[in-house]
Protein backbone atom coordinates (compact mmCIF):
# COMPACT_ATOMS: atom_id res chain seq x y z
CA UNK A 1 0.00 0.00 0.00
CA UNK A 2 1.40 3.40 -0.96
CA UNK A 3 0.93 5.93 1.82
CA UNK A 4 0.60 9.67 1.03
CA UNK A 5 3.72 10.75 2.95
CA UNK A 6 3.56 14.15 1.23
CA UNK A 7 0.31 14.82 3.14
CA UNK A 8 2.21 14.75 6.44
CA UNK A 9 4.56 17.47 7.69
CA UNK A 10 8.24 17.63 8.62
CA UNK A 11 7.72 16.88 12.31
CA UNK A 12 5.53 13.83 11.70
CA UNK A 13 7.91 12.50 9.06
CA UNK A 14 10.85 12.87 11.44
CA UNK A 15 8.95 10.86 14.06
CA UNK A 16 8.30 8.11 11.53
CA UNK A 17 12.00 7.98 10.58
CA UNK A 18 12.93 7.90 14.26
CA UNK A 19 10.64 4.91 14.90
CA UNK A 20 12.07 3.07 11.88
CA UNK A 21 15.63 3.68 13.10
CA UNK A 22 14.81 2.45 16.60
CA UNK A 23 14.23 -0.93 14.97
CA UNK A 24 17.14 -0.79 12.52
CA UNK A 25 19.77 0.55 14.91
CA UNK A 26 18.66 0.71 18.54
CA UNK A 27 17.98 3.62 20.85
CA UNK A 28 18.33 6.64 18.58
CA UNK A 29 18.68 10.14 19.99
CA UNK A 30 15.99 12.27 18.36
CA UNK A 31 16.18 15.05 15.82
CA UNK A 32 17.77 18.29 16.94
CA UNK A 33 18.97 21.42 15.16
CA UNK A 34 22.65 21.78 14.41
CA UNK A 35 24.64 25.01 14.35
CA UNK A 36 23.86 25.47 10.67
CA UNK A 37 20.16 24.76 11.10
CA UNK A 38 20.40 21.18 9.84
CA UNK A 39 18.42 18.53 11.71
CA UNK A 40 19.63 15.03 12.45
CA UNK A 41 19.29 12.10 14.81
CA UNK A 42 22.21 10.05 16.10
CA UNK A 43 23.15 6.56 17.21
CA UNK A 44 26.46 5.16 18.46
CA UNK A 45 27.23 1.46 18.87
CA UNK A 46 26.40 -1.74 16.99
CA UNK A 47 23.24 -1.64 14.91
CA UNK A 48 20.43 -4.12 15.57
CA UNK A 49 19.95 -5.07 11.93
CA UNK A 50 21.56 -2.57 9.62
CA UNK A 51 22.46 -3.38 6.96
CA UNK A 52 21.62 -6.92 8.17
CA UNK A 53 21.34 -8.91 11.38
CA UNK A 54 24.16 -11.19 10.26
CA UNK A 55 26.65 -8.37 9.66
CA UNK A 56 25.49 -5.19 11.41
CA UNK A 57 27.54 -2.01 11.15
CA UNK A 58 29.05 -0.40 14.21
CA UNK A 59 30.26 3.10 14.86
CA UNK A 60 28.68 6.53 14.83
CA UNK A 61 25.51 6.95 12.76
CA UNK A 62 23.86 10.19 11.66
CA UNK A 63 20.27 10.02 10.41
CA UNK A 64 18.59 12.77 8.40
CA UNK A 65 14.95 13.09 7.29
CA UNK A 66 14.15 15.15 4.20
CA UNK A 67 10.42 15.60 3.66
CA UNK A 68 8.76 17.10 0.59
CA UNK A 69 5.14 17.99 -0.17
CA UNK A 70 5.66 17.09 -3.83
CA UNK A 71 4.06 13.67 -4.45
CA UNK A 72 6.08 13.22 -7.67
CA UNK A 73 9.54 14.09 -6.31
CA UNK A 74 12.51 11.79 -6.99
CA UNK A 75 16.03 11.56 -5.62
CA UNK A 76 17.26 12.04 -9.20
CA UNK A 77 15.74 15.53 -9.40
CA UNK A 78 18.17 18.43 -9.65
CA UNK A 79 16.56 19.96 -6.55
CA UNK A 80 17.66 16.93 -4.53
CA UNK A 81 21.09 16.07 -5.93
CA UNK A 82 23.00 18.09 -8.50
CA UNK A 83 26.61 19.35 -8.37
CA UNK A 84 25.54 22.36 -10.43
CA UNK A 85 22.62 23.26 -8.17
CA UNK A 86 24.09 24.79 -5.03
CA UNK A 87 20.70 24.76 -3.28
CA UNK A 88 20.03 21.05 -3.84
CA UNK A 89 19.56 18.92 -0.72
CA UNK A 90 22.77 16.91 -1.10
CA UNK A 91 24.84 19.93 -2.14
CA UNK A 92 23.83 21.79 1.02
CA UNK A 93 24.42 18.77 3.26
CA UNK A 94 27.84 17.77 1.93
CA UNK A 95 29.87 20.44 3.82
CA UNK A 96 28.16 19.43 7.04
CA UNK A 97 28.79 15.72 6.43
CA UNK A 98 32.47 16.46 5.71
CA UNK A 99 32.77 18.44 8.96
CA UNK A 100 31.22 15.58 10.98
CA UNK A 101 33.59 13.05 9.41
CA UNK A 102 36.59 15.32 10.05
CA UNK A 103 35.51 15.66 13.67
CA UNK A 104 35.18 11.88 13.99
CA UNK A 105 31.47 12.22 14.72
CA UNK A 106 30.22 10.27 11.70
CA UNK A 107 30.94 6.83 10.25
CA UNK A 108 27.61 5.86 8.67
CA UNK A 109 25.21 8.32 7.05
CA UNK A 110 21.50 7.42 6.63
CA UNK A 111 19.16 9.72 4.71
CA UNK A 112 15.39 9.13 4.64
CA UNK A 113 13.13 10.93 2.17
CA UNK A 114 9.59 10.58 0.85
CA UNK A 115 10.89 10.75 -2.72
CA UNK A 116 11.08 7.90 -5.20
CA UNK A 117 14.59 6.52 -5.17
CA UNK A 118 15.75 4.99 -8.44
CA UNK A 119 18.75 2.65 -8.57
CA UNK A 120 20.87 4.97 -10.74
CA UNK A 121 20.30 8.04 -8.56
CA UNK A 122 20.81 5.99 -5.40
CA UNK A 123 24.19 4.64 -6.54
CA UNK A 124 25.36 8.07 -7.75
CA UNK A 125 24.46 9.85 -4.50
CA UNK A 126 26.03 7.19 -2.28
CA UNK A 127 29.24 7.16 -4.31
CA UNK A 128 29.51 10.92 -4.29
CA UNK A 129 29.03 11.26 -0.53
CA UNK A 130 31.49 8.45 0.19
CA UNK A 131 34.12 9.82 -2.24
CA UNK A 132 33.83 13.49 -1.26
CA UNK A 133 33.11 13.26 2.46
CA UNK A 134 35.05 10.11 3.34
CA UNK A 135 32.13 8.51 5.21
CA UNK A 136 32.33 4.70 5.60
CA UNK A 137 28.81 3.95 4.32
CA UNK A 138 25.77 5.78 3.00
CA UNK A 139 22.16 4.58 2.97
CA UNK A 140 19.44 6.36 0.99
CA UNK A 141 15.89 5.34 1.92
CA UNK A 142 13.06 6.47 -0.35
CA UNK A 143 9.33 5.82 -0.63
CA UNK A 144 9.87 2.22 -1.68
CA UNK A 145 11.83 1.50 1.51
CA UNK A 146 9.31 3.33 3.70
CA UNK A 147 6.51 1.21 2.24
CA UNK A 148 8.43 -1.98 3.04
CA UNK A 149 9.10 -0.88 6.62
CA UNK A 150 5.40 -0.11 7.15
CA UNK A 151 4.30 -3.36 5.50
CA UNK A 152 6.43 -5.28 7.99
CA UNK A 153 5.39 -3.21 10.99
CA UNK A 154 2.12 -1.21 10.50
CA UNK A 155 2.33 0.02 14.11
CA UNK A 156 5.05 2.45 13.04
CA UNK A 157 2.39 4.83 11.73
CA UNK A 158 0.63 4.86 15.10
CA UNK A 159 3.89 5.39 16.99
CA UNK A 160 4.71 8.32 14.71
CA UNK A 161 1.22 9.84 15.10
CA UNK A 162 0.48 9.39 11.40
CA UNK A 163 -2.35 6.85 11.63
CA UNK A 164 -4.64 9.13 9.58
CA UNK A 165 -2.60 8.22 6.48
CA UNK A 166 -4.32 4.83 6.56
CA UNK A 167 -7.69 6.44 6.02
CA UNK A 168 -9.03 6.45 2.46
CA UNK A 169 -10.64 9.79 3.36
CA UNK A 170 -7.86 12.21 2.44
CA UNK A 171 -8.44 15.90 1.83
CA UNK A 172 -6.39 19.02 1.19
CA UNK A 173 -7.07 21.89 3.62
CA UNK A 174 -5.54 24.76 1.62
CA UNK A 175 -8.69 26.34 0.17
CA UNK A 176 -10.60 26.09 3.42
CA UNK A 177 -7.66 27.54 5.38
CA UNK A 178 -7.70 30.70 3.23
CA UNK A 179 -11.44 31.10 3.83
CA UNK A 180 -11.08 30.54 7.59
CA UNK A 181 -8.20 32.99 8.10
CA UNK A 182 -10.09 35.67 6.17
CA UNK A 183 -13.35 35.00 7.99
CA UNK A 184 -11.61 35.06 11.39
CA UNK A 185 -10.85 38.76 10.94
CA UNK A 186 -14.55 39.65 10.58
CA UNK A 187 -15.89 39.02 14.09
CA UNK A 188 -18.54 41.73 13.67
CA UNK A 189 -20.46 39.40 11.37
CA UNK A 190 -21.22 36.92 14.12
CA UNK A 191 -24.38 38.28 15.68
CA UNK A 192 -27.20 35.89 16.46
CA UNK A 193 -30.18 36.53 14.20
CA UNK A 194 -33.78 35.39 14.54
CA UNK A 195 -34.97 31.78 14.78
CA UNK A 196 -33.69 29.45 12.09
CA UNK A 197 -36.58 27.99 10.08
CA UNK A 198 -35.89 25.21 7.67
CA UNK A 199 -38.51 22.51 7.27
CA UNK A 200 -36.32 19.99 5.40
CA UNK A 201 -33.35 19.91 7.81
CA UNK A 202 -34.70 16.90 9.72
CA UNK A 203 -35.28 15.05 6.46
CA UNK A 204 -31.72 15.80 5.30
CA UNK A 205 -30.44 14.36 8.58
CA UNK A 206 -32.47 11.20 8.02
CA UNK A 207 -31.12 10.81 4.47
CA UNK A 208 -27.54 11.15 5.72
CA UNK A 209 -27.99 9.13 8.93
CA UNK A 210 -27.01 12.09 11.12
CA UNK A 211 -27.93 11.29 14.69
CA UNK A 212 -30.53 13.49 16.44
CA UNK A 213 -28.11 14.31 19.25
CA UNK A 214 -25.45 15.54 16.80
CA UNK A 215 -28.06 17.47 14.81
CA UNK A 216 -29.10 19.15 18.07
CA UNK A 217 -25.53 20.35 18.66
CA UNK A 218 -25.31 21.75 15.14
CA UNK A 219 -28.71 23.45 15.45
CA UNK A 220 -28.02 24.93 18.87
CA UNK A 221 -24.35 25.97 18.60
CA UNK A 222 -23.71 26.65 14.91
CA UNK A 223 -26.81 27.27 12.79
CA UNK A 224 -27.51 30.68 14.41
CA UNK A 225 -24.22 31.87 12.86
CA UNK A 226 -24.35 30.33 9.37
CA UNK A 227 -25.74 33.61 8.04
CA UNK A 228 -22.36 35.22 8.83
CA UNK A 229 -20.55 32.77 6.56
CA UNK A 230 -23.11 33.22 3.78
CA UNK A 231 -23.01 37.01 4.05
CA UNK A 232 -19.20 37.04 4.06
CA UNK A 233 -18.89 34.80 0.99
CA UNK A 234 -21.68 36.64 -0.78
CA UNK A 235 -19.90 40.00 -0.59
CA UNK A 236 -18.59 41.19 -4.01
CA UNK A 237 -15.09 41.65 -2.57
CA UNK A 238 -14.92 37.97 -1.60
CA UNK A 239 -15.54 36.31 -4.95
CA UNK A 240 -12.19 34.46 -4.86
CA UNK A 241 -12.88 33.22 -1.32
CA UNK A 242 -16.32 32.00 -2.41
CA UNK A 243 -14.67 30.05 -5.22
CA UNK A 244 -12.22 28.50 -2.74
CA UNK A 245 -15.15 27.59 -0.48
CA UNK A 246 -16.90 25.89 -3.41
CA UNK A 247 -13.71 24.06 -4.37
CA UNK A 248 -13.18 22.81 -0.82
CA UNK A 249 -16.83 21.78 -0.44
CA UNK A 250 -16.73 19.84 -3.71
CA UNK A 251 -13.60 17.92 -2.71
CA UNK A 252 -14.85 17.19 0.82
CA UNK A 253 -18.23 15.99 -0.41
CA UNK A 254 -16.73 13.72 -3.05
CA UNK A 255 -14.57 12.07 -0.39
CA UNK A 256 -17.41 11.77 2.11
CA UNK A 257 -19.80 10.18 -0.39
CA UNK A 258 -17.20 7.95 -2.05
CA UNK A 259 -16.13 6.40 1.26
CA UNK A 260 -19.45 6.54 3.04
CA UNK A 261 -20.47 3.53 5.10
CA UNK A 262 -24.30 3.50 5.19
CA UNK A 263 -24.16 1.79 8.57
CA UNK A 264 -21.96 4.48 10.04
CA UNK A 265 -23.58 7.68 11.36
CA UNK A 266 -22.67 10.73 9.31
CA UNK A 267 -21.54 12.26 12.61
CA UNK A 268 -18.41 10.10 12.54
CA UNK A 269 -17.51 11.11 9.01
CA UNK A 270 -17.84 14.80 9.86
CA UNK A 271 -15.70 14.39 12.98
CA UNK A 272 -13.09 12.41 10.99
CA UNK A 273 -13.01 15.17 8.37
CA UNK A 274 -12.49 17.78 11.09
CA UNK A 275 -9.61 15.81 12.62
CA UNK A 276 -7.89 15.42 9.25
CA UNK A 277 -8.15 19.16 8.62
CA UNK A 278 -6.89 20.09 12.09
CA UNK A 279 -3.97 17.66 11.77
CA UNK A 280 -2.90 19.00 8.39
CA UNK A 281 -3.24 22.78 8.77
CA UNK A 282 -2.20 24.89 11.73
CA UNK A 283 -4.54 27.79 10.80
CA UNK A 284 -7.53 25.45 10.97
CA UNK A 285 -6.28 23.92 14.23
CA UNK A 286 -6.08 27.41 15.76
CA UNK A 287 -9.65 28.19 14.66
CA UNK A 288 -11.43 24.93 15.42
CA UNK A 289 -14.84 26.38 16.24
CA UNK A 290 -14.82 28.59 13.15
CA UNK A 291 -13.73 25.67 10.98
CA UNK A 292 -16.59 23.58 12.35
CA UNK A 293 -18.98 26.43 11.66
CA UNK A 294 -17.94 26.56 7.99
CA UNK A 295 -18.22 22.76 7.66
CA UNK A 296 -21.68 22.78 9.23
CA UNK A 297 -22.63 25.68 6.95
CA UNK A 298 -21.61 23.44 4.05
CA UNK A 299 -23.85 20.73 5.45
CA UNK A 300 -26.72 23.17 6.08
CA UNK A 301 -26.45 24.50 2.54
CA UNK A 302 -26.43 20.92 1.18
CA UNK A 303 -22.85 21.29 -0.07
CA UNK A 304 -21.96 18.30 2.10
CA UNK A 305 -23.91 15.09 2.35
CA UNK A 306 -26.72 13.73 0.22
CA UNK A 307 -30.18 15.11 -0.44
CA UNK A 308 -33.43 13.60 -1.62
Amino acid sequence: MRFPYHDSHDGAFEKLVLEICHGLLGTVHGFSSGKDGGRDARFAGTANQYPSQAKPYEGKFVIQAKHTEDPCAKTGDASFSSPTNKTSVIEEELPRIKALVAGRELDHYLLFTNRRNGAIADAAIRKRVIDEAGVQSVGIFGIEDLDRFLARDPKLLDLAGMSELRSPLRVTPDDLAVVITSLASRTELFKVQGPIRRTDFKQKNLVNNLSPSFAKIITRDYLPYTHAVDDFLGHPDNTELAERYDSAALEFNEMLIAYRDPKQPFDQQLVTLQKLLFDRDSDLARSKKLTKLVLYTMYWNCDLGETE
